[in-house]
């Protein structure tokens, strides 16, 4: 199990070395003050104010985060607002993060989420903000960002 963890860490160190910071937004319509998501990394994104994606790719998601609250477990959802509406948007993503962030979170810790993505090549093309949500498994509490993103055929 060690073996396991030296290895992902390696790997994560890799590609943060070659991540892009992109810009990114504290989500609207959450307690802000309960979690500060310090940084996002994505690749591929060469344009930091909108990613551009294409159907079928993989996409590599890192954010540093430090949550006010801890939690044994974390949870993670992703929407994207389509028609005014926020609905789940990367299907196939599973919803507990353990395999993403180190569980349990400690409250004032400073934590690293790291997750490969692969988009459907049924995405739906377009301009979209998306909101990214991680929260613990009541989901009383959660950390959150919004981003903007262009997804194309």
């Amino acid at each position: 199990m060690k073996l396991y963890y030296s290895i992902l860490i390696t790997f994560s160190l890799i590609f943060v070395t070659f991540a892009d910071v992109v810009n990114f937004s504290e989500c609207s319509d959450e307690d802000s003050k309960q979690c500060s998501v310090n940084e996002l990394r994505i690749t591929p994104c060469t344009n930091t104010e909108r990613c551009v994606f294409k159907r079928g790719e993989s996409v590599d998601v890192t954010f540093d985060f430090t949550p006010e609250f801890q939690f044994e477990s974390a949870k993670n959802k992703v929407f994207a607002k389509i028609n005014g509406e926020w609905v789940d948007w990367i299907g196939g993503l599973e919803e507990d993060a353990c395999g993403a962030v180190e569980c349990p979170v400690t409250s004032n810790s400073k934590s690293t989420y790291s997750k490969a993505i692969k988009l459907a090549k049924t995405t739906q093309a377009g301009k979209f903000d998306v909101k990214w949500k991680l929260y613990n498994a009541d989901d009383t509490q959660s950390c959150c960002f919004e981003l903007k993103v262009q997804v194309k055929k």
